[in-house]
């Protein structure tokens, strides 16, 4: 099912494949729920009520996803993506929030949620932006290629990395990175400090 061009939705949503969000404002006071996966493709969606209990997934693909405090947010399903530089997952919903897996090629994953990530994980790309901490126990392939930036966010490396990239991994906004396991950097990567 693809919801494009903005709107009220209210109700009981049950993702058995894909809920795909598009162009446009939506507001959300609804359930969504089900073992499929959640895609936020373009336009800005506010989830500010009902509760949001996925198995399969969701994913920022292009559009922006703020899950605010009156949302019951059970589960993100196993997999959490951010694939596209306009992708943006926003949570503030006072939960705290575990997944299998967290893909993060582009875009934005923020906001004062704390996310705990059981299994391997990439990050490639993107800003981690916010208050809250993103805790990996599994092992973290993680890129420095320019467009990977900590604004804030703490990560919390558990489970061992690999570092790759020839480029800058930048931090900011007294940005913190914490490993408890084997940090493998394989390249020549900068660390790159651009204030706050």
């Amino acid at each position: 099912v693809s919801l494009n061009a903005g709107g009220a939705s209210t109700g009981n949503f049950t993702t058995l494949g894909t809920l795909a969000f598009g162009g446009g404002t939506h507001e959300i006071d609804a359930n969504i729920s089900g073992p499929g996966t959640v895609r936020f493709g373009g336009g800005t969606i506010n989830l500010k009520g009902g509760t949001y209990n996925l198995g399969g997934g969701t994913q920022a693909t292009g559009g922006t996803a703020n899950f605010n405090s009156g949302v019951n947010l059970v589960s993100v399903g196993a997999t959490l993506s951010v694939s596209n530089i306009f992708g943006n997952l926003n949570f503030t919903s006072g939960e705290a929030i575990s997944t299998s897996t967290l893909i993060m090629d582009e875009g934005l994953l923020s906001g004062s949620d704390n996310i705990t990530v059981s299994g391997a994980s990439s990050w490639t790309g993107g800003n981690m932006r916010g208050s809250g901490q993103t805790t990996v126990n599994g092992s973290l392939a993680l890129a420095a290629n320019n467009s990977t930036e900590l604004d804030g966010r703490t990560p919390n490396m558990n489970g061992g990395g690999v570092l790759t990239g020839a480029s800058n991994l930048r931090g900011v906004n007294g940005a913190v990175f914490n490993n408890a396991g084997l940090f493998d950097v394989q390249s020549d990567a900068i660390f790159l400090h651009l204030g706050g």
